[in-house]
């Protein structure tokens, strides 16, 4: 049995156990866990909570089976190491101030975006942190509920049980809320009972996953939501990633390799860069350079022209030069003045315009290939 921590969102091997050891390992955690320890053909998932110390900390479980046997996955979710101020996240005094005025106004949505562990979570309960007070009822309906946060009402989803997402956020609406989280919009009507209670004097927050902020609104109309609707009720749309920070005891300055730096070279025609930082391994960062992580983000303040182009349900490429014309700034942009700041490396920052690059080289070669596409949706299209 191999155990593998994952540390600053990379997995690292840390032990192998004797596999005679397998049976009893997994049956002792599945009885933590309240699990049924008879079952091994079906996934399973559960909960442990534990007293380290003065600490209280939350453990999901997560049990798979698979060729071999099971797989296990265990999270740790700890209260005091959850970053709950919004002034921890990344985010510069400038956007902070444009963010922090967003949602203290009394309606609206705010979607933060991103795909699985880009640390959406923490910035909506650091929003909610923020926004908390004794004149407002704060309620939230989550899958799970991860973090308890004391002056929060917290549902947790119950399929077996009837709760969804859906009929959670009806029952919500009768309970007289200020601000409203919905964990996540995963389909139409949750989608709609959230964009709608946004117009009717409620804050809503909640995330979506998408792979930028523009692409929200595409993700929206998606899923059937009307542009109108869209364009009434969303506020701010954040889209974020995670990247490590360069460890302060060992970061040095160094040059990237050829190679990267002509892949970022023409954002470095906007954004130049004249110190490189990187982690180079001590025992403090436990060699790999890196300690703790950070988001960079980009973000749409909804403004009336912008609400103008999504009610024509324009092109994204219309509303990003309408964005670009107001000082709009792309998550690269954003990493690399992280990275001229010395708080990460380039190749952190590589890791989230691979894919963008993969994007727009394959839509290259499919226009190549089938240039039938170009007209696509156009009266001239040929037969």
């Amino acid at each position: 049995m191999q155990v593998r921590y994952r540390v600053d969102g990379d997995l690292k091997n840390i032990a192998k156990l004797p596999r005679k050891l397998k049976n009893s390992l997994v049956a002792r955690i599945k009885v933590m866990s309240g699990l049924d320890i008879a079952e091994k053909r079906k996934p399973q998932d559960g909960g442990i909570k534990l007293n380290m110390g003065d600490r209280k900390v939350d453990l999901r479980v997560s049990i798979i089976p698979i060729f071999f046997g099971e797989k296990i996955v265990i999270r740790i979710l700890d209260p005091k190491g959850t970053k709950t101020q919004l002034e921890s996240l990344g985010f510069s005094d400038k956007d902070l101030r444009i963010i922090k005025g967003v949602i203290q106004k009394p309606q609206g949505m705010v979607l933060v975006t991103g795909p699985t562990g880009s640390g959406k979570t923490s910035s909506i309960y650091a929003a909610l942190n923020y926004v908390k007070c004794e004149e407002k009822n704060i309620i939230t309906i989550e899958d799970p509920v991860e973090y308890l946060m004391n002056g929060i009402n917290q549902i947790q989803v119950n399929i077996k049980a009837g709760v969804t997402f859906a009929k959670g956020l009806r029952s919500i609406l009768r309970q007289d809320p200020n601000v409203i989280l919905v964990g996540e919009i995963r389909d139409d009507e949750t989608a709609e009972i959230a964009l709608r209670a946004s117009m009717t004097g409620h804050l809503v927050f909640s995330t979506l996953h998408t792979n930028s902020a523009i692409a929200t609104f595409a993700r929206l109309y998606d899923i059937g939501m009307k542009p109108y609707l869209v364009a009434s009720c969303l506020s701010l749309v954040i889209a974020q990633r995670l990247v490590r920070i360069n460890c302060p005891r060992c970061s040095e300055p160094y040059l990237p390799s050829s190679q990267l730096l002509d892949r970022f070279q023409n954002y470095f025609k906007k954004r130049p860069v004249d110190v490189f930082s990187k982690g180079q391994g001590c025992d403090h960062c436990l060699g790999s350079g890196y300690l703790g992580r950070t988001a960079v983000y980009e973000f749409i303040l909804v403004t009336d022209r912008i609400r103008e182009l999504i009610v024509q349900k324009v092109a994204e490429g219309e509303i990003l030069k309408e964005l670009k014309r107001t000082g709009f700034k792309t998550i690269i942009e954003n990493g690399l003045e992280k990275v001229a700041e010395g708080i990460t490396s380039l190749e952190e920052i590589s890791n989230i315009i691979e894919f963008s690059d993969d994007i727009h080289r394959s839509v290259e070669n499919v226009l190549k290939t089938h240039p039938i596409l170009l007209y696509a949706n156009t009266k001239k299209s040929p037969r």
